[in-house]
């Protein structure tokens, strides 16, 4: 069986294929390492874990309460509408998960944005700028 961190990404990647409409879902992908800074299929989003506490809720069952940092990182070619085409994807991804802080989940507690960080990349070929939107979620996992 999957570790639930694996669920999670796989669970928010198909809300944002299904909801986020200014990317195309092919080019929205569960993993950090898919080059998408080498496509010429842009804008892209990637989604990825980053950290992760966690400490034992119940002993005597081993539940363990954990607080998980996923980012969503948002790629787009740099020009003079880079800013808008920025906000309107982060926009659409608020939207997409925000939408999901009030239903439940099999894999998680809740979820909540705690941080967005916006970057311009000058390097390469053709400018880009991306975006990356840090969010708090909240699960339990049992030891078997």
């Amino acid at each position: 069986m999957a570790h639930t961190r694996k669920l999670i990404r796989e669970e928010l990647v198909s809300i944002l294929r299904s909801e986020v409409a200014s990317v195309s879902d092919t080019s929205i992908y569960e993993s950090r390492i898919e080059p998408i800074f080498d496509r010429a299929a842009l804008p892209a989003i990637a989604v990825y874990t980053r950290d992760e506490t966690s400490e034992a809720f119940n002993d005597h069952d081993r539940i363990y309460q954990r607080d998980l940092q996923l980012a969503v990182e948002v790629l787009v070619q740099g020009n003079q509408n880079t800013d808008d085409s920025i906000d309107d994807i982060c926009k659409e991804i608020e939207a997409a998960l925000n939408s999901k802080q009030y239903e439940r989940s099999e894999n998680y507690q809740s979820i909540e944005l705690t941080q967005t960080e916006i970057a311009f990349l000058a390097e390469g070929r053709a400018p880009k700028a991306a975006a990356r939107l840090t969010y708090l979620i909240r699960y339990e996992t049992r030891e078997i």
